[in-house]
């Protein structure tokens, strides 16, 4: 099989049995799962998951994320939506984004519930799976298109290459796009590594980020550690990275002409 991101070959790299794992791991019966790994660019993917029926599919990720939501399972795991919000906040201050953002796969709107109410600003929710009868979700349609996209823990969920492409649609010719997920320089050759969770499927390395962002266009990245998040943009990047660095005393923010590869290991 074909690498997603560069159609490069794919071989067997190793297989994780969930089922004699960690008790969390077992109430979701997933057995074993075999994950492939790209000769090029080192992505590597669950064909399990990949083969999975779409009803399957669909109630895994609904159990596991009513687990984390309401048994508060190891919030390690949740996304560092306080400091993400901060991070946005930042960028519009500074102009370096402008115009609309949609939270693709926004889950149970926990993010925009921080911006909306410490930052004053409101962001537009989308997800396929997880409904939250308290926050307002939009409904895409083909020509719909954002200035920003975000997207918080998605991209460790795809099992096709369209569903990664449909996010990158919906950014306008000028716009931006956040991503946060665990991308490293190797994924570890380990089926006791901690980001193998039972709705993990796909794991990108920096070569396949940065091959992704060429192919999409995209110019220039930053990278906020605090907020584990990249910022790709359809611009260059001027020196007010550097401005905004020293005014905080502090790399906040990381700025180059290609991906960012900020982790080497994990």
């Amino acid at each position: 099989m074909d690498c997603i991101i560069c159609n490069e070959h794919t071989n067997y790299f190793f297989t994780k049995n969930f089922n004699e794992s960690s008790d969390f791991d077992k109430s979701f019966y997933l057995g074993s799962v075999d994950y492939w790994k790209c000769t090029n660019c080192g992505f590597v993917y669950s064909k399990t998951h990949k083969e999975m029926s779409k009803e399957k599919w669909v109630e895994l990720n609904d159990q596991f994320h009513h687990h984390i939501e309401n048994e508060k399972y190891d919030d390690s795991n949740q996304p560092p939506y306080l400091q993400m919000a901060v991070f946005i906040n930042l960028l519009y201050k500074h102009n370096i984004i402008e115009g609309n953002i949609l939270d693709f796969g926004a889950g149970y709107g926990t993010l925009n519930q921080i911006l909306t109410k410490y930052f004053n600003i409101q962001i537009d929710l989308f997800d396929e799976f997880i409904v939250n009868k308290n926050a307002n979700y939009i409904n895409l349609n083909s020509d719909t298109l954002y200035s920003n996209i975000l997207t918080s823990a998605v991209f460790e969920h795809i099992t096709e290459r369209k569903h990664i492409d449909r996010i990158n649609d919906i950014v306008n010719e000028g716009g931006a796009m956040f991503i946060h997920t665990l991308i490293c320089e190797n994924v570890p050759m380990n089926p006791n590594w901690f980001y193998l969770l039972p709705v993990h499927t796909a794991f990108f390395t920096n070569k396949s980020m940065s091959i992704l962002m060429k192919q999409w266009g995209y110019k220039s990245s930053l990278y906020c550690p605090e907020a584990k998040t990249w910022l790709l943009l359809k611009k260059e990047i001027s020196n007010i990275i550097e401005k905004i660095n020293e005014e905080l005393q502090h790399n906040y923010l990381i700025r180059k002409m290609d991906f960012v590869d900020y982790w080497k290991t994990f």
